[in-house]
């Protein structure tokens, strides 16, 4: 019996996926398990690479460019194993990782979601890691760290019962580009969930394309797409968006306006305070009209 189905969606990362295979070829304390890489229509001679590592765990399976989400979903119609697990093609697992993941699931196996949490780095230039048996587990609430920005815990640092994703017919929201991850980890964990904080997945944060390069604070509330919200309470997530559209607006002073603003910022469907507007306006033009007026008089002199 496969314990852990682990899902790779792969495009056009051949500088970095043999070390990411390696990583997981290379996870101690476990054996059942299976590495599905989904090739999103790669480019760059990824699939070669794949193709030409030897070994019976991984299972390579050939897509068009359909998008990081499409693979994921088709990952988990294709995984046999009882638990699955993400892992983005240009980042790492320590050795113990999955053995860590798969203690706690099997310490509480009522439980449908599990996590250890993670490291920042540009490189998995060091894999080792200290097997400890008894780490006393915490409990987490996935939507209050959302809602206070801090993130403890990523996607592919997690471990989900497969069973459950299936019964319930939990996929990815492949009309996601940005945010899909934090989209289909709120919808899965309805309550908190038990981590060990072993920093056992390291995210390569400094890798060009990387996910967490990406800036989201424009499609926050996409966050929220099909999540039961009725238990977050209102005004906090209110709070949250409007310090996230505060946070766009800053960041892109002085850039030409778009229209696809007006549709994320002021057709949200959590209607916003009115004050929020005038901030976001302010803090996204007022840099601009101030270089305008100073333009202006210099040119009168």
């Amino acid at each position: 019996m496969i314990q852990i189905s682990v899902i790779v969606p792969l495009y056009n990362k051949k500088e970095y996926i043999k070390r990411t295979l390696l990583s997981l070829l290379l996870q101690k304390g476990i054996k059942e398990y299976e590495v599905i890489v989904i090739d999103n229509g790669s480019t760059d001679g990824s699939f070669d690479i794949v193709k030409k590592i030897n070994d019976p765990h991984i299972k390579l399976v050939t897509e068009s460019k359909k998008g990081v989400s499409y693979a994921r979903n088709r990952g988990i119609k294709e995984a046999k194993g009882e638990y699955i697990a993400f892992l983005d093609a240009d980042d790492c697992y320590k050795e113990y990782h999955l053995k860590h993941l798969l203690n706690l699931a099997n310490s509480y196996p009522k439980k449908n979601y599990f996590a250890t949490t993670y490291e920042i780095k540009s490189e998995c230039d060091n894999l080792t890691q200290e097997y400890i048996d008894d780490i006393e587990p915490k409990r987490l609430s996935y939507v209050d760290m959302v809602l206070n920005g801090k993130f403890d815990i990523v996607l592919c640092s997690m471990l989900f019962k497969r069973d459950y994703l299936v019964k319930n017919h939990i996929y990815f929201n492949e009309s996601m580009s940005i945010g899909e991850d934090v989209n289909f980890v709120l919808r899965v964990a309805t309550e908190p969930f038990l981590y060990i904080d072993t920093k056992s997945y390291i995210y390569s944060l400094e890798i060009e394309g990387s996910a967490m390069n990406t800036t989201k604070a424009l499609v926050v509330p996409n966050y929220f797409d099909k999540v039961d919200t009725k238990n977050i309470s209102d005004t906090k997530l209110k709070k949250f968006l409007v310090w996230e559209y505060i946070k766009y607006g800053y960041k892109n002073r002085g850039k030409e306006f778009r229209v696809y603003e007006i549709t994320k910022v002021f057709n949200s469907k959590y209607r916003l305070p009115f004050y929020a507007y005038i901030l976001y306006l302010t803090v996204r033009f007022m840099p601009r009209v101030l270089l305008m007026a100073v333009k202006l008089t210099r040119g009168k002199k």
